[in-house]
């Protein structure tokens, strides 16, 4: 975000961007435009709805200088975002959990996590064979891992580069089941793609990966969350094929992770989203029978905002009840 022009198409972006450096990531003049309008609209209802503690918020916002920063940023305003869409009153804490509510003692602490390596990969790869041309290359991975091991993404990727200086080739990774192909093509740069595209039942390892890593973040917010009851909602929007896994399979997954937490959390929830629109692509959410009711109702006043009438694209938002 550099131009005047920009500034005024974007208004509600602006005032967060105000003083914010060169480094920051929405300074690049590379980013689409349409990324820039989801943050407006992202940011306008909570300009609007002005929560406590706004102004140290905005101020945090714009000394960001790295893209992971960036999305970690996103996601606690999206999450913000959806309670000001829904008029539900909140406050952003001094400390943890990240957002409050006013009347009742109860939390949300928002995580998220990006991993995925494979891409990590394909990024690597084209970063690494800059400046050649008429190549294109192809990964094919056995199966559909998240991790290849520390290091590995730019060992394989300096070698891949070294072939590709030398023409059309192929390599094999036995260790992370993946084949490199090298072939001619014509094409100005080197063109780096992936194949091996696979259904969501053969993605079990794969899934089980991913929840391993909600696993994680699960233990490293537990001791945020006994401070007041928290419901912890993660971003898993950049971790592998997420995606793919169906809300109401996410739902029981969720179900059977909050009974094994006893009384560490109110409630426990997944959200997907994208870079080209605000509201969330999936919202999973299960809320402990427990839980304050005030949180229960926030949560089902956010899930209206998904109702079929909005956009019959979206698959929604679910908010489910656990009981023992």
């Amino acid at each position: 975000m550099t131009s005047e022009n920009e500034q005024r198409k974007f208004p509600s972006l602006s005032l967060w961007m105000e003083g914010a450096s060169s480094a920051h990531p929405l300074r690049d003049p590379a980013i689409p435009e349409v990324y820039l309008a989801t943050w407006d609209e992202l940011l306008r209802p909570i300009n609007k709805a002005q929560p406590l503690r706004i102004a140290r918020k905005r101020e945090a916002f714009r000394k960001i200088t790295s893209q992971a920063a960036s999305m970690e940023q996103r996601s606690e305003l999206l999450t913000a975002s959806l309670f000001a869409h829904a008029g539900i009153a909140f406050e952003f804490a001094k400390d943890h959990p990240d957002l409050v509510f006013a009347g009742v003692e109860w939390g949300i602490e928002v995580g998220s996590r990006a991993i995925d390596d494979p891409w990590s990969l394909h990024g690597e790869i084209k970063h690494q064979t800059v400046g050649l041309t008429g190549l294109q290359i192809i990964l094919t991975f056995d199966g559909r891992p998240l991790h290849l091991g520390s290091g590995r993404v730019v060992e394989i990727a300096e070698e891949v580069a070294a072939v590709a200086r030398r023409g059309p080739g192929s390599l094999r990774f036995d260790a992370v089941g993946l084949t490199i192909g090298i072939g001619a093509a014509e094409f100005d740069a080197v063109h780096v793609s992936m194949s091996g595209q696979r259904l969501t039942s053969e993605l079990k390892d794969h899934m089980s990966e991913i929840e391993q890593e909600i696993d994680n973040k699960i233990d490293e917010k537990r001791r945020q969350a006994q401070k007041m009851p928290t419901v912890l909602l993660l971003d898993i929007s950049r971790v592998g094929d997420a995606f793919l896994r169906l809300p109401a399979v996410w739902t029981d997954v969720l179900k059977e992770k909050l009974k094994g937490e006893g009384a560490s959390y109110a409630g426990l929830g997944v959200m997907i989203s994208s870079l080209d629109q605000w509201l969330p692509m999936q919202l999973n959410l299960v809320i402990s029978d427990d839980a304050p009711d005030e949180a229960r109702a926030a949560f089902n006043g956010i899930a209206e905002l998904f109702h079929p009438g909005v956009d019959q694209h979206r698959e929604g938002a679910s908010v489910s009840e656990h009981r023992d």
